[in-house]
């Protein structure tokens, strides 16, 4: 079975949405001039137009992804609901991922108190590398992270830190 991906752009900047079988492999940004082929992923209609708008996405994982990254930009969706293919992570990574699935919208929480959450209370390093490596950007929140003296420092997708830091202040000034 082959990937498919597909291209939107959002305020934060042009997304890719891959999706194989029933599940969505990745939701990442796109780094201006890389390769968005990444892990041997193939292109839809072999994609060399623009961006897809979600109502001219066939695909229907894929669009539904793309319709909640727009209702969350708009400020509408608090948490989305899609299917994500969890299987190549390790046991641990699933268990950081999905603990990171239930932090509240616009609420942050710190890698040691993450690394708690999973039992493993002397792993906050490791979680931060399982959050680095955070293969659903917005859908599982990984912007929410942050230090425990409450600093940001590093977000590892395009834009870094303005990017984590737009993320934080639009749930803020959405949340209801």
């Amino acid at each position: 079975m082959s990937r498919e991906v597909f291209m939107i752009e959002s305020v934060i900047g042009p997304m890719s949405i891959v999706v194989k079988g029933a599940k969505i492999e990745s939701i990442q940004l796109i780094k201006a001039g890389g390769a968005l082929l990444e892990a041997g992923a193939k292109a839809v209609d072999n994609t060399q137009q623009a961006f897809a708008n979600w109502h001219e996405i066939q695909n229907p994982i894929a669009k539904e992804a793309a319709q909640q990254l727009e209702a969350y930009f708009q400020g509408s969706l608090k948490r989305f609901d899609l299917p994500l293919n969890f299987e190549a992570l390790t046991p641990f990574g699933r268990k950081v991922l999905e603990a990171l699935l239930k932090v509240p919208y616009a609420e942050t929480i710190s890698y040691k108190a993450l690394a708690i959450q999973v039992g493993s209370p002397d792993a906050a390093r490791a979680v931060g590398g399982v959050v680095a490596k955070n293969d659903w950007i917005v859908v599982v929140p990984c912007h929410r992270v942050i230090r425990s003296d409450g600093d940001m420092r590093g977000f590892s997708a395009p834009g870094g830190i303005k990017t984590k830091a737009w993320l934080l202040d639009h749930e803020r000034n959405h949340k209801k």
